[in-house]
């Protein structure tokens, strides 16, 4: 097979290209990225590197289509939210080619990156809680407590979150922020895949130490009967197939819907150490064939780090 990672200075971007390189023998990988391919080790793992655009560019879609031609590409894996959202809107362009879009359906990723859409989707639902939620408006004219959590909703990873502590504060946001309830807690990042025979797994990690752009680096692997039944829900609720990740918050007894990401997690390698490869199993339901049954899963602490490469002088 050959297959299109982008964005492969991405944090899942090194998991992704070995989980391909051991379960495809003999797969050639092209990757693409906004950098030059001297800047980035993952450059040095794939077959080809490409340098494109930004996303939210008008010559994106076009570099994509031309490297798919051009490298006879089979399978498109997108691994960052601004492509996900771009891509899925140019999928017929993109498989015109006769590339498969490794992405779930736009109707179910428009929902999933729309934090409003989101809320409003599972706010009535009796299997899924919610955190509270509200426009700007609304929330202007409303008695609450303080603090609470402004998000954008569109917003992608932590970017843009702000904590507000005054009301005051909410005169600053503009409507294309939601504003949340406050609940303290743990986020919970949970990884699963679906396939279209409704077989499901899941593997959920408590997030221990967690960067300011919300990956996971020191996380606790565990598990819970209680969170598969959820992620049931939810993936059947909106016809999810394909590996995505969903956000919790973890208070008290209860499990609460924070973030749906319709790609991989930035930690996806956590769950290949537990035990079950969400990328290989991913790719297989694009190439129409059902998922792996989990077997054992390892739980435990398990911590992501950094190492330096010297890639050239």
């Amino acid at each position: 097979m050959r297959f299109l990672i982008t964005a492969i200075g991405s944090m899942s971007a090194d998991a992704v290209i070995c989980s391909l390189r051991e379960n495809f023998p003999g797969c050639e990988i092209t990757g693409t990225n906004l950098y030059p391919a001297e800047w980035l080790y993952e450059a040095g793992i794939v077959d080809a590197t490409y340098k494109v655009p930004m996303a939210t560019e008008v010559n994106y879609v076009e570099s994509i289509a031309d490297i798919i031609r051009a490298r006879n590409i089979d399978m498109v894996i997108p691994l960052t939210d601004p492509e996900v959202d771009v891509l899925s809107e140019n999928r017929e362009t993109l498989e015109a080619f006769s590339a498969v879009l490794a992405l779930c359906k736009n109707e179910v990723i428009s929902v999933c990156r729309d934090k409003e859409l989101l809320y409003n989707r599972f706010t009535r639902h009796p299997g899924v809680q919610t955190i509270r939620s509200y426009s700007v408006s609304e929330v202007i004219e409303k008695d609450l407590n303080f603090p609470m959590v402004a998000k954008p909703k569109k917003g992608r990873s932590s970017e843009g979150l702000k904590y507000i502590a005054s009301r005051k504060e909410l005169f600053l946001l503009d409507e294309k922020y939601m504003v949340q309830e406050f609940i303290r807690g743990t986020i919970i990042t949970v990884d699963f895949v679906r396939d279209p025979w409704n077989n499901t797994v899941c593997i959920p990690r408590k997030e221990l130490i967690r960067s300011s752009n919300g990956a996971g680096l020191s996380v606790e692997i565990f598990r819970d009967k209680a969170i598969g039944e959820l992620i049931n829900e939810i993936a059947e609720d909106l016809g999810i197939t394909g590996c995505m990740n969903i956000e919790f918050i973890h208070s008290g007894d209860s499990y609460y819907l924070m973030d749906i990401n319709p790609r991989f997690s930035a930690g996806i390698g956590f769950s290949k150490l537990a035990g079950y490869d969400f990328v290989k199993n991913h790719v297989n339901v694009f190439r129409k064939n059902k998922i792996e049954p989990v077997t054992e899963i390892l739980t435990g602490i398990a911590a992501k780090h950094c190492k330096e490469y010297m890639l050239g002088h």
